[in-house]
């Protein structure tokens, strides 16, 4: 739960910054090097407290090739879309991903 609402914090202060969603390469490249940062971070922290061994270090490493694919489609799919495309699909996922969070620690 925290992760989400730190991750939906920090995307909703970013739409607040002047070149907020002006620039659709910009907002991209900011919220993918400060999630790379971030989940380091966090990663670290769930090892640090013992949540996390090697094990599942070990079973993850399959999905970073999927994470770049991800990404890669992700570039191809923003290059195609217009400014206001890019920005209407971000609050629309946003407000999916609050109501989704909300949905789940609901009960």
């Amino acid at each position: 739960m925290r992760n989400a609402v730190l991750h939906t914090v920090l995307v909703c202060d970013r739409w607040r910054v002047p070149i907020g969603l002006k620039d659709k390469a910009a907002f991209r490249g900011t919220l993918s090097i400060m999630w790379c940062v971030l989940n380091v971070f966090v990663v670290c922290g769930l090892v640090l407290e013992g949540r996390v061994g090697r094990d599942v270090i070990v079973a993850a490493l399959p999905g970073v090739p999927v994470v770049l694919l991800a990404s890669w489609l992700g570039h191809q799919v923003a290059r195609r879309l217009s400014q206001k495309q890019f920005a209407d699909g971000v609050a629309v996922l946003l407000c999916i991903a609050g109501i989704l969070t909300i949905a789940r620690n609901a009960g």
